[in-house]
């Protein structure tokens, strides 16, 4: 998870993780052979697989995702490409090459750096889910 980038997004907008052997059952769903789903899988080092997702995909349901391609604005106008979860409360926000993890129960340390980073005020922000359409704002705690 730590590896996708705003380039991944804008590649697949959407994205999960693989949890449970269940998930295999899931993708096969959509068109892909079983063995072709175990082999990209078994060829990932280490145990955090995330891969791109198909648009029929959107309702899943994933222990570990989905993430969702988000645009992410300042009360300025400046829009920052992210990621964020089915539900309001949560976004990553893409800025220089960094992760700015923003949430309802996550500490302000990120909101001050990406406010340090862009030199802009970044709350309220508003939040596009640029695969479903939803929209919200999130603000400070």
């Amino acid at each position: 998870m730590d590896r996708l980038s705003a380039e991944d997004f804008e590649t697949a907008p959407l994205w999960a993780g693989y949890y449970e052997p269940d998930d295999v059952a899931e993708i096969v769903k959509w068109g892909w052979r079983e063995d072709e789903v175990r082999e990209a899988l078994g060829a990932v080092e280490g145990d955090d697989y995330y891969f791109p997702l198909p648009a029929q995909a959107a309702n899943s349901t994933w222990g570990r995702g989905p993430l969702f391609a988000s645009t992410v604005t300042t009360p300025s106008g400046t829009d920052l490409p992210g990621y964020c979860f089915r539900q309001p409360g949560f976004v990553n926000v893409f800025h220089g090459g960094k992760h700015y993890p923003l949430g309802d129960d996550l500490s302000d340390h990120h909101a001050q750096g990406l406010a340090s980073a862009t030199g802009e005020t970044i709350f309220p922000l508003r939040v596009i889910n640029r695969v479903t359409g939803d929209r919200w704002e999130m603000r400070p705690a």
